[in-house]
């Protein structure tokens, strides 16, 4: 085992070692900072994911790749804005597919239950389209930037592309049971949680919107390959989450639909027909981008 893989062995360790044990104190504090309400497995995923992003950086430094290229910001301002741009195009109108042959199909209907008013509709996707970007950004710089280039360092470009597919994939299904009480975390509810969330990912009702999350973290790790930054993966994230969280906001899975299979038990949404579209998506991409050129930098 050569030393930057001994050092992503021992950082993956690190985090759950120190994050599952950390929860219960932290869920402890939190409410005397004035933060009450979080459920435990809330705690612990938010835990966990600050520990992966900090415990990065003596990785990097130990790995000499620790600058603003290999966190996928090593390009000018206003190039990566219009990357950020071209993303989020990107990742609605793909994501947009998905969510119209759902309604199409029948899939998703109208939620009867749910009306909304023109500012009310605004006002929801600038709430939602703020907190993608946040989340874009924040989950990028982490999988596609930071991690990928350790990755990559330490295995091949191909090693880098999978891992952080899986890595995208497993982070998805970190809520452990959400049904445990809040008020009765211990020292080892970490581990419970963690343990459910392992649970949780291989369950065979889960398969497919694992599949559909892991073909999307390729795709993603594809974008981050060919133009070396994390901008475009930024925007194609976003423009996903937007789409999804827009469509969910006014319609409901209709479990009874003929088609309801294709949409995924993670979400009501992401599932095999999403699989599917994302699969080609990595196709043409490859085929397109990849396969026939070198990385340029450029969209």
């Amino acid at each position: 085992m050569n030393k930057p893989i001994k050092a992503l062995v021992l950082y993956v360790l690190g985090v759950f070692a120190i994050g599952v044990f950390t929860a219960y104190p932290v869920s402890l504090l939190l409410p005397l900072l004035g933060a009450t309400g979080a459920e435990f497995h809330s705690v612990l995923t938010r835990v966990l994911k600050l520990l992966a992003v900090l415990g990065l950086v003596p990785v990097l430094v130990y790995l000499g790749v620790n600058d603003r290229a290999h966190w996928g910001f090593g390009t000018t301002r206003n190039r990566f804005v219009r990357q950020v741009i071209v993303g989020l195009i990107i990742g609605a109108l793909s994501m947009g597919v998905v969510a119209g042959a759902l309604l199409l199909l029948g899939v998703r209907v109208d939620h009867t239950a749910v009306t909304f008013t023109f500012l009310e509709v605004v006002w929801l996707t600038v709430r939602i389209s703020i907190a993608a970007l946040i989340i874009g950004v924040l989950e990028e710089a982490w999988i596609r930037g930071a991690l990928y280039s350790a990755l990559d360092k330490a295995l091949t470009a191909a090693g880098a592309v999978l891992v952080t597919a899986a890595l995208f994939s497993i982070v998805h299904f970190l809520k452990g049971d959400a049904s445990m009480d809040p008020s009765e975390p211990g020292w080892l509810s970490g581990v419970s949680v963690l343990a459910s969330t392992l649970t949780e990912l291989v369950r065979v009702e889960n398969a497919d919107s694992a599949l559909a999350l892991f073909i999307g973290g390729v795709f993603l790790a594809l974008a981050r390959y060919k133009t070396g930054s994390v901008a475009v993966c930024i925007g194609i994230h976003a423009g996903w989450v937007i789409v999804i969280k827009l469509t969910k906001a006014g319609t409901r899975l209709d479990h009874d639909a003929e088609w309801a299979w294709l949409a995924g038990n993670y979400d009501g949404f992401i599932g095999y027909l999403g699989a599917a579209w994302l699969l080609v998506l990595v196709i043409a991409y490859y085929w397109r981008y990849v396969r026939t050129t070198q990385s340029t930098g450029q969209v």
